[in-house]
């Protein structure tokens, strides 16, 4: 998306205004919350082509919603473009180049491994987040509307954690036909416990007990005690996520 300023002071032409939601705060659009005091909206850009990596870098091509190279990655002022050091080719019109970064936030929230939405564990109090990674919390299931699921969503503003309310469908999704950034998520759980680890006497292969996680290293060991301690090893930690 690219933010320009709004003509008529308002949203209606805003390609983020979904349906009359918007997942964007209404002060970072508006004077009273931008340094620039100017009121602003998203205009969509449609992507040309797929994206292009060179030096170690990744980058897609965009129609902008005016003429000008501004916004461009390769567009430095006083110096013009320095396109053709990184892709070779001239820019047709309306064109422009922007960087897909990926920063360490990123790659964590993808290391996250979230399942899809489960009312029935959210109920019973399983941590959620949203799709995108940010921390959440159900207020409440049985508001009298559409979308009866109030949670609130932490974003950062200025470096300062804040909350922010926003209703879903039962199925957690803030809209009812196409995912969003802000859809409800179940946050694995990580859990650990301890096993036992057993010497076979026959080929004299290590193995543990079927399905047997203790939830202490003192249960374990008391367990392996009632057994066999002469084909015990050792009692190790083990951890997962549910």
């Amino acid at each position: 998306y690219q933010c320009v300023e709004s003509q008529d002071g308002s949203c209606k032409h805003c390609d983020m205004n979904f349906e009359g939601k918007c997942p964007i705060p209404i002060k970072e659009c508006t004077e009273s919350g931008r340094s620039d005091k100017s009121y602003v909206i998203c205009k969509k850009l449609e992507q040309v082509g797929e994206p292009v990596t060179a030096k170690g870098k990744t980058f897609q091509k965009l129609i902008r919603n005016d003429s000008s190279c501004k916004g461009c990655v390769f567009n430095i002022p006083n110096k013009g473009c320095y396109k053709n050091s990184y892709i070779d080719g001239p820019c047709p019109y309306k064109e422009i180049w922007v960087e897909i970064k990926q920063n360490e936030k990123d790659m964590e929230e993808k290391k996250l491994n979230l399942k899809p939405f489960d009312i029935q564990k959210a109920r019973e109090g399983k941590p959620v987040c949203t799709r995108d990674g940010r921390k959440a919390r159900i207020i409440c299931f049985d508001a009298k509307d559409t979308q009866p699921i109030i949670g609130l969503y932490e974003k950062d503003i200025d470096g300062i954690a804040r909350e922010y309310l926003c209703s879903y469908h039962m199925d957690g999704r803030m809209y009812d036909d196409q995912d969003c950034g802000y859809d409800l998520m179940m946050l694995p759980e990580k859990k650990e416990g301890w096993v036992n680890i057993y010497r076979d006497i026959d080929n004299n292969t290590p193995y543990t007990e079927n399905d047997n996680i203790y939830s202490s290293r003192d249960k374990a060991k008391e367990s392996a005690k009632m057994l066999n301690m002469k084909t015990y090893i050792d009692t190790i930690k083990v951890e997962w996520e549910e």
